[in-house]
């Protein structure tokens, strides 16, 4: 990040925005060029600011802990955020609170050594604290999506972990449609659509494996009056 004050007046700035209804894309670009925001800065902008309205629909679903024994995994959407953390890229606390990143893997994943390191501690994880079934959903789209389910269940089940790994062609139209009592997720529109628990899986995730801490917006980011 570079100039923070300027950057947390781009906050303000752009919350004002949008909370009366602006574009965010239109609204990012705005406050982008007007306080010259790196790409970086301006992906921040846009995932990690919601409206006040927002804010408050999603404070009671977020869940830091298992929320359920049945978990419910929007696949790509955590094993990349862990990944992104892993190759030092930014990773934030949102102003809602969930864990999202700036990285822009765009479905290329690069390393697949580490993914595979990733996902087998993931499992070990979810075992460690109880989980006792696992439903992972892949999107189609992304590369190797086939060789990562086959991946996910063979690592499932030696870990002896129940459930299972499907690949669709929108992981998070999936589990919108199944409407889970617990998901496991950032992406903003299942966290929306669904009236359940959503599980911070990556957050909690790093922050108990390698007592990460995170740049976090705060839930109030606009300026107080001296």
């Amino acid at each position: 990040m570079g100039d923070r004050d300027a950057f947390l007046s781009a906050v303000s700035d752009y919350l004002f925005l949008i909370n009366r209804a602006y574009p965010e894309m239109p609204s990012v670009r705005l406050v982008g060029d007007r306080y010259r925001l790196s790409r970086e800065e301006r992906t921040m902008l846009y995932r990690g600011i919601c409206t006040d309205e927002k804010l408050r629909e999603r404070s009671g679903k977020l869940a830091r802990k298992p929320c359920a024994s049945e978990l419910h995994v929007d696949g790509y959407n955590v094993f990349f955020t862990i990944l992104n953390y892993r190759q030092g890229r930014p990773v934030f606390v949102s102003r809602d609170g969930f864990l999202r990143d700036a990285g822009g893997l765009h479905g290329r994943i690069g390393d697949e050594g580490l993914f595979r390191e990733i996902v087998r501690d993931v499992l070990s994880f979810l075992g460690e604290w109880g989980v006792g079934s696992v439903s992972f959903y892949l999107d189609s789209p992304v590369s190797h999506s086939g060789d990562h389910a086959a991946m996910l269940r063979s690592m499932m089940a030696a870990a002896g972990l129940g459930g299972n790994c499907e690949i669709c062609a929108s992981a998070d139209g999936r589990i919108k449609a199944l409407g889970p009592q617990c998901a496991a997720t950032s992406d903003t529109a299942i966290i929306d659509a669904l009236p359940g628990r959503i599980y911070d899986l990556a957050r909690h995730y790093l922050e108990t494996r390698y007592g990460a801490v995170f740049f976090a917006f705060p839930a109030d980011p606009r300026p107080r009056a001296d």
